[in-house]
Order: C-alpha cells, then sequence, then structure tokens
C-alpha cells in the first residue's frame, strides 16, 4: 500500500461513515456528493462496477483498484 492509497481510502471511509454499509454504487456516488467529499473521490466511486454490494470501505478502495492489506488469519 502506497501512503496515497492509504490516504484515500480514509477520506473515502471518513465522507462514507459506516451506516450506509453494504451499499450499491449509486448509493457510495450519492453519499459522496451528498458529504461534499472532493470530487476525486467521486470520479473515483463511479468507476465502481455497477451491480455489486460492497459491505466496506475495504471492498470498495480494492474495486476501485486501491492497494489493500490483507489480514493474516
Amino acid at each position: 500500500m502506497t501512503e496515497e492509497d492509504v490516504g484515500i481510502r480514509s477520506e473515502l471511509a471518513q465522507h462514507l461513515g459506516r451506516s450506509i454499509y453494504p451499499a450499491d454504487k449509486p448509493t457510495v456516488v450519492d453519499k459522496l456528493r451528498r458529504d461534499h467529499a472532493p470530487d476525486r473521490l467521486v470520479a473515483l466511486a463511479e468507476r465502481l462496477p455497477a451491480g455489486e454490494l460492497y459491505p466496506n470501505v475495504q471492498t470498495i478502495a480494492e474495486s476501485i483498484g486501491l492497494a489493500t492489506e490483507h489480514r493474516r488469519s
């Protein structure tokens, strides 16, 4: 993960909160717009595949191509 990936994921989490999950693409994009998130975050969310349900910000980050850490089990 790069520092930029960490920063973007953190910003997404801040703007999306926890109460929207599970969320689909339109819900994510709408929430970011309503929260006046930076245009770059909205543009990234608009790249999400349609028809998917995202249970958390981690899956959103992975779907838009951000590197994420994987926990060991």
